[in-house]
């Protein structure tokens, strides 16, 4: 077995790249983002690119900075309540989490247009009649789950497969270092057939073991913008931001497989066939007792992106909002590792081996969708007013490149199979907000709903699943244990309800608002090249509660 690790000296002068990250995943995670901005806001469904005078229009509609009549400060500080329910090979486990964040803060300074001819000074009717500039920051999202594990028997495959896969076709001298491949070939986790140097099988090849899982997650997609808002006659509001948004990701995967039921156990060196020189050609069953992989990664990353906006407003009862914000250009670093150890039977004893990669690092850009966004907002008279927004989003239209332009060097990667999968897998889709605001004197009464349809296409949806019971299922039908394997459809949308209140005077308010999102997400340990074998799929409930509270001073 020692003569194996006589190849590295070969591995170390490879020059294929291998990469962890940088995929269509994470160009739709950095793509999405949930309500955004103050308690007011948020308590309305987010339904705001048509009402204004609050400072979440900096990244909904910048045109609604044009309706304040004075200079203000606001932060609003939040509490969140994370609530995964996963499910994974017939079992499923609840964690939950609670955290602190600050979802808004940012100050707006208001300047009126006046008339003054040295006698008479008064407020500006026609023209431009006042101006905002506002500063600030808003959460477009937080990614912070923190502990989802689960396990349960996986009778079908394993992830020393996929390892197996990676690895085709490449003599094991030239495994690309610290890759997938080449760490499971130096753990016995994969080997070369018998009479071979680049056809590999796995240590467990065909399934029947035990996995668990475990995922953590945290980090947050901040918008820092400058904004101006104008107020041309209370007819029509103009506005236009600049938005840097600050990234930050981390994950940890934790994946564990086990031989509860000691098939792979069983070492027999007479069915050795004549081995290459230098390698001891294992036969075809790795005494394999268990593996554990974990895999790390961050991502930090800035980017620039730009709004413009406007507000009509054709009679006093009335205010019609549209908006774009052009695609941002994102400049993102990943640093990542994983560790793969390898409990076997070495034909003497029990032992294990370990691996740890070195930390790496990749550099690459990512253009987020752009997004269109209309509004009406109704008044009721003095009793309050109901907005809705329609907001238009291309996920597929999100495009990933090479942090570096010449073909030549050796970090750069055209990203076509990443970009062509963002085409393929996603789509565009129109977000619905829809809110109210009943007043009662100094009193505000707030409730909102908002729905973010699935941005997967078709088959980004679908998974495979196992049928509860399969015992009993190939008892009742006498049909083959693959018969037992059928596919699901996820629905990857997001729904928002939400409650607020508030409490006006005339230079402080304060305002609370209750967010509840529900969605499901789904993950997959590892992927396998025939689509239709079976590979577990993580499906996780979210609930997340959020409460949020916005002081604001008016100067």
């Amino acid at each position: 077995m020692t003569q194996r690790y006589t190849s590295l000296l070969l591995i170390f002068l490879s020059s294929m790249a291998f990469l962890t990250a940088q995929n269509e995943i994470d160009a739709l995670r950095h793509s999405q983002r949930s309500l955004v901005g103050t308690a007011r806001t948020l308590g309305m469904g987010g339904a705001f690119s048509a009402a204004g005078a609050d400072l979440s229009a900096a990244s909904i509609n910048p045109a609604g900075l044009g309706v304040y009549r004075s200079s203000t400060f606001v932060i609003t500080p939040g509490f969140n309540t994370v609530n995964n329910r996963a499910s994974l090979l017939e079992k499923t486990q609840n964690q939950g989490q609670t955290f602190m964040t600050l979802p808004s803060v940012g100050v707006a300074f208001t300047n009126l247009n006046y008339y003054d001819n040295g006698e008479d000074r008064y407020e500006q009717q026609a023209g431009l009649k006042s101006y905002t500039f506002a500063f600030g920051y808003n959460q477009l999202e937080n990614y912070r789950r923190n502990g989802l594990a689960v396990g349960g028997f996986n009778p079908y495959s394993s992830i020393s497969q996929m390892f197996a896969e990676q690895a085709q076709g490449i003599p094991f001298g030239n495994l690309p270092f610290d890759s997938y491949p080449e760490i499971a070939f130096n753990t016995f986790v994969i080997d070369t057939v018998a009479g071979t140097s680049d056809t590999y099988f796995p240590a467990y090849s065909e399934g029947q073991i035990e996995q668990t899982f475990q995922l953590e997650e945290s980090g947050r997609r901040n918008e820092w913008y400058a904004a101006i808002g104008g107020n041309f006659g209370d007819k029509l509001y103009l506005g236009a931001s600049v938005n840097l948004q600050s990234v930050r990701y981390e994950n940890t995967f934790n994946f564990n497989e086990s031989d509860v039921d000691g098939l792979y156990e069983v070492y027999d060196p007479n069915q050795d066939n004549f081995p290459l020189p230098g390698d001891p050609g294992f036969d075809l069953e790795i005494p394999s007792i268990a593996l554990q992989f974990t895999d790390q990664y961050t991502t930090r990353g800035s980017g620039l992106g730009g709004q413009v906006g406007l507000i009509y407003r054709p009679v006093d009862a009335l205010r019609v909002g549209l908006s774009a914000q052009t695609p941002t250009y994102l400049t993102l670093t990943d640093q990542f590792s994983s560790t793969l150890s390898h409990d076997f039977f070495d034909g003497v004893e029990n032992t294990n081996s370990s691996i740890e990669t070195d930390l790496a690092e990749y550099t690459y850009s990512l253009f987020t969708p752009y997004r269109l966004t209309g509004g009406l907002m109704v008044l009721v008279n003095k009793a309050g007013f109901i907005t809705v927004d329609a907001e238009y989003v291309d996920y597929s239209s999100a495009e990933l490149s090479s942090g570096v332009s010449s073909i030549n060097n050796p970090d750069f990667y055209d990203f076509n199979a990443e970009n062509q999968r963002i085409d393929e897998l996603y789509r565009g889709v129109v977000n619905f907000r829809m809110g109210g605001e009943a007043r009662f004197g100094i009193f505000r009464l707030r409730a909102g709903y908002a729905y973010y349809p699935s941005p997967f296409e078709g088959q980004g949806e679908e998974y495979l699943t196992l049928v509860p019971n399969m015992d009993d299922y190939r008892e009742l039908t006498g049909s083959d244990p693959a018969d037992a394997v059928v596919p699901q459809s996820l629905d990857g949308s997001r729904t928002f309800l939400t409650v607020g209140a508030g409490i006006r005077q005339p230079n402080f308010f304060l305002d609370v608002s209750l967010v509840n999102q529900q969605q499901a997400d789904k993950f997959s340990p590892y992927t396998l090249a025939d689509p239709t074998q079976y590979v577990p799929t993580i499906v996780n409930q979210v609930s997340r509660n959020t409460i949020n509270a916005s002081m604001g001073f008016s100067f």
